[in-house]
């Protein structure tokens, strides 16, 4: 299952000595999970750049992986790729706007309550 996600950002933290790698923290709320292993800061910069057209594994968190596609974040526990992920967006988006357009019909096709009838709970002086 792949739901959509508000709380999350993930930063890059250099490592102090080393060969320049350093881990991914993932934020999820208010709670900070490392990654188990080190990216360069240019290739976290590619990851983001990526992850605007296609997803991204982030990492995790307990047993959700974190995902970011365009500038969404998502999460999801059954092992999905990239393809199986970027579909399931795709697809609930169409649904959203699909759902959106029946929608406006209906809300234009309320009748209008004539000026000269009192409201619904209104006294009557």
């Amino acid at each position: 299952m792949l739901r959509e996600a508000k709380n999350v950002n993930a930063t890059h933290q250099d490592q102090l000595f080393g060969n320049g790698g350093g881990h991914i923290d993932l934020i999820v709320g208010m709670k900070r999970y490392r990654s188990f292993y080190k990216v360069r800061r240019s290739d976290f910069a590619e990851m983001v750049r990526r992850s605007r057209k296609y997803p991204v594994p982030f990492g995790y968190a307990g047993n959700r992986r974190y995902w970011r596609y365009g500038s969404r974040w998502f999460w999801e526990d059954e092992g999905l790729g990239a393809e199986q992920v970027r579909t399931l967006v795709t697809l609930g988006d169409r649904r959203r706007r699909a759902a959106a357009r029946r929608a406006r019909p209906a809300v234009g096709a309320r009748p209008r309550i004539p000026a000269d009838r009192p409201a619904v709970g209104s006294v009557d002086p």
